[in-house]
């Protein structure tokens, strides 16, 4: 089981620093995106390398027989300390991961940095409570005999804490999902399977299979997401010609009804990276922006009035002094229609 155990965590870490290697800044609304997505590879890192001295340190203690550090030789009681505190802490690190995975979430569902900022301390409240336990966890080992209760008991008020974060991502999910529709380039359960599939081995079957499941599951993320870098326009940082036929076979499939469009004519001389990274911030989330043309970005939505149209309108003008124009939907056209006729 430890030489398992090592050969895992081995994979876990080398899959991670490839991973870090290989990564680039994929084209997204902002760079907080790709950082929390680094801070997700980062957790997993530190995962292995906890558990791999945690693994050492059992091995180191097996043949102690008094667990009571004050009667240990200097070295042994070294170990124990550091069998005590990697072993709570190997538990608190899945913590510390969905919580990365719910700041890595927010960013990328709502591009929203102010989101973490806002929700801060209320959803950082059970990390650290979370916290509190494993240090005192840490000296009740130390200072008890009643080591295989502390372990368990903790390990199931972490429990509670991941099943609190995880609830907090599905809501997110399901949030964006009923005002955006399906999610596009983001495949959750790819990521959500082999890492809980992980924990609950580590957990009932004591193989070290958290780090791995992690790994794997980060892994598929960034498969699912870097799909979209072939629909994005380099030097705008919108979405591209190809990503207009993706929208007609979503739509074909009734799973994107476009209502209305906003025009833009981006003037000669403009920057035009500054141009549309303005217009990115300034959009609503439900908006779809196309660069349809060198000098021309059509922004599909499902808006259906016009006066809503026309506020998001004065708001691009008022941020970018851009002058735009909107269309709707006619009575009795298609979806494809009408995407026909704003994107020709």
């Amino acid at each position: 089981m430890p030489v398992l155990s090592i050969l895992l965590d081995a994979a876990a870490a080398v899959l991670m620093l490839a991973l870090l290697l290989v990564q680039k800044k994929y084209p997204d609304k902002d760079g907080y995106v790709n950082t929390n997505f680094r801070t997700l590879i980062l957790t997993t890192l530190l995962m292995c390398f906890i558990d791999a001295v945690l693994i050492e340190a059992d091995i180191k203690i097996m043949n102690i027989e008094s667990l009571n550090i004050l009667s240990l030789p200097f070295a042994d009681a070294v170990w124990l300390i550091i069998d005590a505190v990697t072993k709570i802490a190997n538990i608190y690190m899945t913590t510390v991961f969905l919580y990365m995975w719910i700041g890595f979430l927010a960013f990328r569902l709502y591009h929203d940095k102010g989101y973490m900022e806002r929700k801060f301390w209320k959803d950082i409240m059970p990390l650290l409570v979370a916290g509190v336990l494993m240090i005192a966890a840490i000296l009740l080992l130390l200072f008890t005999d009643k080591a295989t209760i502390i372990v368990l008991v903790t390990l199931f008020l972490f429990c509670l804490v991941r099943l609190y974060y995880f609830g907090i991502s599905l809501r997110l999910l399901f949030e964006y999902r009923s005002q955006n529709g399906k999610l596009r380039f983001f495949n959750v359960w790819a990521f959500f399977i082999p890492v809980f599939a992980g924990w609950i081995i580590e957990d009932f079957m004591f193989l070290s299979t958290r780090a791995i499941g992690c790994a794997i599951g980060v892994i598929l993320l960034y498969i699912s997401i870097a799909a979209e870098r072939e629909y994005i326009d380099k030097k705008s940082g919108l979405f591209n010609r190809k990503y207009i036929d993706y929208l007609k076979d979503l739509v074909s499939k009734n799973e994107f009804t476009p209502r209305s469009a906003l025009i833009f004519d981006i003037k000669e001389g403009t920057d035009i990276k500054n141009f549309c990274k303005g217009l990115k911030q300034a959009l609503p989330e439900e908006c779809e922006p196309i660069r349809s043309s060198d000098n021309r970005v059509v922004v599909l939505t499902r808006v259906k009035e016009r006066g809503p149209l026309a506020m998001v309108l004065v708001d691009i003008h008022d941020a970018l002094g851009a002058e735009g124009s909107s269309i709707l939907i006619k009575k009795g056209e298609t979806s494809e229609e009408f995407m026909e006729r704003v994107l020709q």
